[in-house]
């Protein structure tokens, strides 16, 4: 078992390029909050962080939860700038998508766009009907897609030419249908 601490995992991610922005940093930390109350150690299985799960349980829940996740062959398909935190929990699994740098508008409203064609819907502040930037040349989309047992969210934010982009894919055997917030 390899016992990684939370300051020694963020270390690692921002040593190998995967999280360079701070942002993304902070959100990586705070995904990992609840590990000092399961004693403060995640195992390390493949790609999986497995926090309260053994490597046994964890070959098993990985099948039957279907923790692959549906944006994967999006997100490598459009080579969007993305990097996935994969964990698995007594609940569940979850794969958050971390931004490494910024995207382009039009290859984010590309993205956003696929979103929808495979049943993902906006969760809109306004009336608005299509996907559009407003005059002060900002963005932000919350895109989701909810199933028996997954819950997908995708936020987009952006300003002016460039967008980051943050997801989270959970799967449960008995997913409850909130929605979870950046």
């Amino acid at each position: 078992m390899i016992r990684v601490s939370l300051q020694t995992l963020i270390g690692r991610l921002l040593r190998s390029g995967r999280l360079i922005t701070f942002s993304s940093a902070i959100i990586a930390a705070s995904l990992f909050c609840p590990a000092p109350a399961i004693g403060g150690f995640f195992q390390v299985e493949g790609e999986w962080l497995l926090v309260g799960v053994t490597r046994i349980e964890a070959a098993t829940k990985l099948r039957a939860w279907r923790c692959d996740g549906e944006l994967e062959p999006l997100i490598r398909g459009l080579n969007a700038p993305l990097v996935s935190v994969n964990w698995l929990h007594p609940s569940g699994c979850t794969r958050d998508w971390l931004v490494t740098r910024a995207w382009s508008v039009s290859s984010t409203l590309a993205l956003a766009k696929i979103l929808r064609s495979t049943g993902f819907y906006e969760l809109r502040q306004s009336g608005a009907d299509a996907i559009t930037m407003d005059s002060s040349a900002r963005l932000s989309l919350i895109l989701v897609k909810h199933g028996e047992s997954a819950r997908i969210n995708v936020w987009i934010h952006c300003l002016q030419a460039t967008c980051q982009i943050f997801a989270s894919e959970s799967s449960t055997p008995n997913q409850a249908k909130s929605i979870a917030r950046p």
